[in-house]
């Protein structure tokens, strides 16, 4: 056979990458999106305002056994099909801009920050995960009248345990905390601590069709302690479910995500925040992806004597390698 002949094969093989075994992940992206918040009290004050905001993120994934590919849905691949222990890191920078166009009242937010973690097997079908992340971030005020510019830190942690029922389902539960911390440029001081206790399933329906199906309940708090104000803590709740057809070289979600706020004593305000997503992901090969998430949100909160309500809508793009 000629050179030129094993040359051209070569090639074809390393593009193709039909038995591709890699070791390492790399995610990154941007997002970028708009809201509008409706505030009315009932005193006959309103204020109406839009929001525009990004944030760009990256993450690497470090597998410690290779991933065999034996031909399953590519997008599935590492955290379903494969039993590869791993950890990974993330860095993520963004913020947004408001303007409210009644009170010529404009205001500022970014933030930086990065995460760590991993995920280990004990046994074959059992493995235990945990994750750290840290983020600072200010709010600047652009109004004469009202200073509500302050300082941001946020830390949290997760831990979860996944097992595997057989090759196509699993399940998880997963604890998880983090906490806000707020200086504000007038002496206020205010702290968050969200706790989070979650069960959830993943699994494919159906060898032939390929239907990816997850569903979550979660159950938590938020505790709020304040400085010259009185605290207020909520009990949360979630739900959340995504579905959708998952092919060799492509997949699309269908997600549905519920969260709500119950203040714990009566006074407090209360909301609830609902998210609808789509998620397409196509595979060029067996390295590489072009996938995003195209969301609608809506925030309905609402206290003793007002009313809150913010929509948006988000696009995300994001690239992923694998090698």
């Amino acid at each position: 056979m000629k050179i030129t002949t094993w040359i051209c094969l070569i090639c074809c093989i390393s593009f193709t990458g039909s038995a591709l075994a890699f070791n390492s992940q790399v995610t990154a992206g941007i997002e970028n999106w708009t809201s509008s918040e409706e505030y009315e009290e009932d005193s006959g004050f309103t204020s109406e305002g839009d929001y525009t905001g990004n944030e760009t993120f990256a993450s690497y994934t470090y597998f410690l056994s290779p991933v065999e590919d034996n031909g399953e849905p590519l997008d599935l691949l590492p955290f379903f099909f494969s039993r590869s222990s791993y950890v990974y890191g993330n860095f993520y920078t963004g913020g947004w801009d408001f303007d409210d166009a009644d009170t010529d009242y404009s205001s500022e937010k970014d933030w930086t920050g990065l995460g760590v973690g991993g995920l280990f097997y004990l046994i074959p079908d059992t493995a235990i995960g945990a994750r750290y992340f840290t983020q600072n971030g200010d709010w600047e005020d652009n109004d004469a009248v009202v200073d509500d510019t302050y300082d941001e830190d946020r830390d949290g942690w997760r831990v979860w345990v996944r097992h595997y029922l057989d090759d196509f389902n699993r399940v998880s539960i997963r604890l998880s905390q983090t906490d806000r911390e707020r200086d504000f440029a007038n002496g206020f001081e205010r702290s968050d601590t969200y706790r989070w206790l979650v069960l959830s399933y993943g699994g494919v329906l159906g060898q032939q069709s390929n239907i990816y199906l997850s569903a979550a309940i979660g159950q938590g708090s938020r505790d709020r302690d304040q400085s010259n104000a009185n605290d207020l803590d909520h009990d949360l709740t979630s739900y959340s479910i995504t579905v959708g057809p998952v092919y060799r070289h492509f997949a699309i979600y269908f997600s549905w995500d519920y969260y709500e706020w119950d203040p714990e004593y009566d006074g407090g305000w209360e909301a609830d925040e609902t998210s609808y997503t789509i998620s397409p992901n196509y595979w060029f090969n067996e390295q590489i992806m072009l996938g995003g998430d195209l969301s609608y949100w809506s925030w309905d909160e609402s206290g003793n004597d007002y009313d809150f309500e913010e929509s948006g809508t988000s696009i995300e793009i994001k690239v992923r390698y694998r090698f």
